[in-house]
């Protein structure tokens, strides 16, 4: 089950399989997916059908229906732009099992003030209003453009601080600017793409600081076309608006900015609150290439049709991601040695190969017998794991076998857009250890020898070596990542790590005789108040006695023999608390105190 909890106290349950239901059932009628994969004009559009997508078509009956789905209010801040939005937005969270009633302000600095602390979910900032790109359009030289683009950004991350301060406990997704299709004949090329780069960067470096998620307007124009999203083919540059029915006269906008401000939206929603994915496990044969590889058909790589190069994509799309961090496996049914055989030769004509899966799953057995194996040697659960199969009799054992656990394959075309945009895959751009397919390799060999022999032999055998060391800003990207990925091992507290928490802060790093695993672990300190305040722990090393090791390590270097710990119980974080209840635990007011001894540790310690 997901669970939420929002400022206002609501707590939310809904199954991934129920979510995962819904978007299938929409994507089968959406129009937006329609107009992404054929490229069809604004004007090809049909109306937005009665799917479960759009609700019923009637705001009352929405409405109703509505009323029995866990509520997330959002208030939004902007311009027209938004304001005619407001409808597919409760759309688009209805057709995702969520009643999100949505109110519409005007962005300003006093609108923003006057919002309360609990009085939204979701707190949405849609930056460009006409007064604040007015006068980049009136300069007359780059110089002064740039200029007044560098003092707009820093309005804009002014409207952001204030927003943070009024919603401390909301939810922030922050609206970057969109540069319009075209420009004043005054400015050069580069100068244009400067101005907008720093105003969004204003944005972007102000959003980091308060945890908000940044919705790319940018993005969504090389997806869908600028001219398509906004109206500066006809209207004035900083007018900022959705394009508008120019057959109407009285102010409207077309329905495609809606639709793609609405689910862009609530796939930021989607990607802050659901787990993020770890691991891809798909399909051979239909999936990856057209047919039965083994049948020796491989006419279709000369070929120049449309399933040819359906194919290409998917599979260059899969091995982006596995380049990004995440983790691929097959699970297919056939003779391994004969479809391995046949496809490593060919690898390089293709855009992936057998040595970009971290394993492999090919024999006649039932694929959910093997997809619990497989679960066990990623060590993670099923709803951080990405199913695709085109057979849908496999999606259907799957989908019972594992509710959680989100299953594609039904369209092959859109699959490639699917696994590129899926909202629990944007953790992966960029990863600062890029492909985690040969520590996984490595973690799964360390099991298999683990299980055939003692536990004291197997560390014997392992010759595991711990360096803790004290952070440095080279390791900033990948602290964070660690502490966003990391759900079992982990004290996660709601905060984002910044750079300011160094001083406070010591990683560990692991070497085995099977792998170099790099930065595997995080502990934030505070030596005042004794307060363990972050701790990350990566998945990848759980078996090898890191965890305790990591913190009591820590505390020793700053003569501590007692940390305080403030700790919630879930079901994700059993492992932790399995780790945490090594030491002499006492409840106290502000949480647990724990006495971690005074035994050294393994481990070896490079000061600063």
């Amino acid at each position: 089950m997901i669970l939420f909890e929002s400022p206002r106290g609501h707590r939310l349950s809904f199954s991934e399989a129920t979510l995962s239901e819904l978007r299938h059932t929409a994507a089968e009628s959406d129009v937006r997916v329609a107009f992404a994969r054929r490229g069809m004009s604004p004007d090809d559009l049909p109306t937005p059908p009665n799917s479960r997508l759009y609700g019923t078509g009637q705001s009352g009956e929405l409405a109703a229906d509505a009323a029995a789905l866990p509520p997330v209010m959002v208030v939004s801040f902007g311009t027209c732009l938004t304001q005619f939005a407001d409808e597919a937005i409760q759309r688009e969270a209805f057709a995702r099992g969520v009643d999100a009633p949505v109110a519409h302000r005007w962005l300003s600095t006093d609108a923003i003030a006057d919002l309360s602390a609990d009085e939204a979910d979701v707190v949405v900032l849609q930056l460009g209003a006409q007064a604040l790109l007015e006068p980049l359009f009136r300069a007359r030289t780059e110089e002064e453009a740039s200029r007044l683009s560098r003092g707009v950004g820093k309005v804009m991350a002014g409207l952001v601080h204030r927003a943070r301060a009024s919603a401390p406990r909301s939810m922030l997704i922050v609206h970057t600017v969109a540069p319009p299709s075209t420009w004043p004949p005054a400015l050069t090329t580069d100068t244009w793409a400067s101005i907008w780069a720093s105003m969004n960067s204003a944005i972007k470096d102000a959003a980091a600081m308060h945890s908000a998620v940044v919705l790319d307007e940018q993005a969504l124009t090389y997806r869908y076309g600028a001219s398509n999203l906004f109206d500066d083919l006809q209207f004035p540059w900083s007018h900022h608006g959705g394009r508008t029915d120019l057959g109407r006269e009285e102010p409207n906008q077309t329905a495609v900015w809606h639709r793609a401000i609405a689910a862009e939206l609530w796939d930021c929603w989607e990607s802050a609150h659901l787990p993020s994915l770890k691991a891809i496990v798909t399909d051979l044969d239909g999936v990856l290439w057209p047919g039965v590889l083994a049948e020796g058909s491989l006419e279709w790589l000369d070929s120049d049709s449309n399933t040819s190069w359906m194919h290409l994509g998917i599979q260059e799309a899969l091995a982006g991601l596995e380049r990004a961090g995440l983790v691929l496996a097959t699970l297919s049914r056939g003779d391994e040695e004969v479809t391995l055989g046949d496809w490593a030769p060919q690898a390089r004509r293709m855009r992936i190969g057998p040595d970009d899966f971290a394993l492999h799953s090919i024999t006649w057995e039932t694929k959910v017998t093997r997809m619990e194996r497989i679960l066990q040697q990623l060590q993670t659960t099923p709803d951080r794991v990405l199913f695709i199969d085109d057979h849908p009799a496999e999606r259907a054992a799957m989908r019972s076998a594992f509710p959680t656990m989100p299953i594609v394959g039904d369209d092959l075309y859109d699959l490639r857009r699917l696994l590129l945009q899926h909202p629990r895959l944007r953790h992966l751009s960029p990863s600062p250890l890029g492909s985690r397919t040969a520590s996984t390799r490595a973690a799964i060999a360390r099991e298999d020898i683990r299980a055939q022999v003692s536990e004291e032999e197997f560390f014997r055998h392992l010759k595991v070596q711990k360096t803790l060391r004290a952070a440095t800003a080279q390791d900033v990207p990948r602290i964070v990542e660690l502490l966003e990925r990391t759900t079992q091992f982990t004290l996660a507290n709601g905060e984002r790590f910044d750079s300011r928490m160094l001083p406070h802060t010591m990683v560990m790093e692991a070497v085995d005789r099977y792998s170099d695993y790099g930065l595997i672990g995080v502990s934030v300190l505070d030596p005042e108040s004794s307060m363990l305040t972050m701790y990350a722990v990566s998945c990848r090393v759980i078996g090898l006695d890191i965890g305790a090791d990591l913190l009591r390590a820590h505390a020793q270097t700053l003569g501590m023999a007692r940390v305080r710990v403030a700790l919630t119980a879930t079901d994700r974080n059993r492992v932790l608390r399995d780790a945490l209840a090594a030491f002499d635990l006492r409840p106290t007011p502000d949480g647990l105190l724990l006495n971690l001894g005074g035994d050294d540790v393994a481990v070896d310690y490079a000061p600063r």
